[in-house]
């Protein structure tokens, strides 16, 4: 792993969006790098509509439900964070555990490579874009064939990880595509239990390479149980996006934490 710079900062981002609501979110400055051993726990309050972002390294901040969506903005690089210089690869590591986010009810979270979630598109609504993994209930998302020449479909069944483009197109009404049924796990993803996930995005003669490890825990250490790789063109998106960010949206009804360790992002 080569790092660019160790100087990564952190930034509280006041985010106004949507009839005055205003978001707090935790943001790191400009470029980043490499960004190593973070820790977060993500508590979310049904009563309240709330999320609260507890960080190891960078305090505590608070999201609440944007878009028409109800997307809960938890994690992100600072807007407009490009790839950096003589970089090929977008790498993000991380450990996931849920008491009780997992289960009936739906929703889903995700952390995208490649990526920022602020710039203005073609859908207003609709400002993710980035090359990542969803963890959850995907398994309602409309099957439709993409214009740019690839089927977009749900996963077989609940509580499943699966790779996903966002990006609004001006080709498609969709915002987003699905690798559905081509990227899904078979694994049953389970409250209580430790996972782990390496996303790694590439791009190259107009093509993105997305590509994902789900690992168990084992007594001797992380097995890798899944991997899935999906290549793809997404004109739509520029190659030189650089941030990342982590997001969640429909699991509204209940109280959920997530715990998110041992997070390492770099380009390579």
């Amino acid at each position: 792993m080569h790092s660019v710079t160790n100087r990564t900062r952190f930034q509280s981002w006041l985010h106004a969006r949507y009839a005055c609501v205003m978001l707090l979110i935790g943001l790191f400055a400009s470029p980043l790098s490499h960004a190593q051993g973070l820790n977060y726990t993500i508590t979310y309050q049904a009563s309240t509509g709330r999320a609260t972002v507890v960080s190891s390294q960078y305090g505590t901040w608070q999201a609440v439900p944007s878009g028409p969506w109800g997307v809960l903005h938890l994690i992100s690089t600072a807007p407009g964070t490009q790839q950096p210089p003589n970089t090929t690869r977008h790498v993000v590591q991380f450990d996931v555990m849920s008491p009780n986010y997992f289960g009936t009810g739906g929703g889903h979270f995700g952390l995208f490579s490649r990526a920022d979630m602020y710039t203005q598109t073609y859908d207003p609504g609709y400002p993710y874009r980035g090359h990542g993994v969803i963890l959850g209930d995907v398994s309602a998302y409309p099957n439709f064939n993409h214009p740019y020449g690839y089927p977009c479909t749900q996963t077989p069944a609940q509580n499943r990880i699966a790779i996903e483009v966002a990006g609004a197109s001006p080709v498609s009404s969709q915002p987003n595509c699905v690798f559905g049924q081509e990227t899904y796990s078979p694994q049953v993803l389970t409250n209580g239990a430790w996972y782990r996930v390496r996303l790694v995005s590439g791009y190259s003669n107009g093509q993105y390479q997305t590509s994902y490890s789900l690992y168990l825990p084992t007594w001797v250490g992380w097995l890798e149980y899944t991997q899935r790789t999906k290549t793809y063109a997404y004109p739509a998106l520029p190659s030189n996006l650089g941030g990342w960010f982590f997001a969640e949206t429909f699991k509204r009804s209940t109280d959920w934490t997530l715990y998110v360790t041992n997070l390492d992002a770099h380009w390579e």
